[in-house]
């Protein structure tokens, strides 16, 4: 909630005076601290002294903004006193003319205006350390749906090579299939088939600049883990398929046990790495 009173816009009396209207043998005491404005040079440099009495206008208000957006607050404001800039301009050129009428702006002029630029303060290191560990987490948490899918088609392909319906495993079995050949050709497809989800996390991590994952060399260690988890992984999928006799039913519980497994385990390790030594 922003709360601005006391917006005090001031009518030019016309009366010149050497600047610094501090001084009481210069301008009255009423006076303030004199502005001039040169229309022609578009600056307040090398312009007529000019001393005001009280404000024209006298306003205030209360404006409630979405903190959400960055620039909501001075896009506000700037509107506010533009609008009030221009109110006084017209009030203040309707007054002159009134005294004397010879005041206007010519076509070469530049009518006052007021431009607003708005850019946040750098992070504090502290800052910054807290905003990144929110950021790594977010992309741990993505990563960890993401790969808690990928042993889902694994273990599904094989409980239902060994189902009673299909029997697939069986026949590979009789046709002179050793169970070695078995076991390692179907590791090797599937570490070549998760290495479509490895690269492309790795290419999401460059493409949106995670700097937790990038930051001193880091990414590298992130490719280790990515890699190491594949492996690993599929192993387990190969050893828990022999407690389920439905592919659906499989697919459905190692995708369960991946999310919950690896959820708990990370909160355990983010607490962890919060507590000081």
């Amino acid at each position: 909630i922003l709360n601005f009173t006391s917006i005090d816009l001031f009518l030019c009396n016309q009366t010149g005076c050497n600047f610094g209207c501090q001084s009481p043998s210069n301008c009255e005491a009423s006076d303030t601290r004199p502005v001039a404005y040169n229309t022609t040079l578009s600056s307040f440099d090398d312009a007529p002294e000019i001393c005001f009495v009280d404000p024209l206008i006298r306003f205030s208000y209360t404006g409630l903004v979405n903190t959400t957006t960055v620039h909501g607050v001075p896009i506000l404001v700037n509107a506010i006193h533009s609008a009030l800039l221009r109110q006084s301009l017209i009030k203040a050129t309707n007054f002159t003319n009134s005294q004397n009428g010879t005041f206007s702006f010519s076509a070469d002029d530049t009518i006052p205006s007021i431009t607003v630029r708005n850019y946040p303060l750098p992070f504090t290191a502290q800052s910054a350390r807290i905003f990144q560990g929110i950021i790594a987490f977010t992309a741990a948490i993505f990563a960890l749906f993401a790969f808690a899918f990928v042993p889902a088609p694994m273990i599904s392909y094989v409980v239902l090579e060994k189902e009673e319906a299909n029997n697939i495993k069986h026949l590979q079995l009789v046709s002179g299939v050793s169970i070695p050949a078995y076991w390692i050709s179907l590791y090797a497809f599937d570490v070549v088939r998760y290495l479509i989800p490895f690269f492309s996390a790795l290419l999401m991590i460059k493409l949106f600049n995670i700097e937790a994952f990038l930051d001193r060399n880091a990414l590298e260690a992130v490719a280790i883990v990515f890699f190491g988890y594949g492996l690993g992984v599929i192993s387990f999928t190969y050893l828990i398929s022999h407690f389920f006799r439905k592919h659906t039913t499989a697919l459905i519980w190692i995708i369960i046990i991946n999310v919950i497994t690896g959820l708990t385990l990370m909160i355990t390790s983010f607490a962890m790495a919060s507590i000081p030594d």
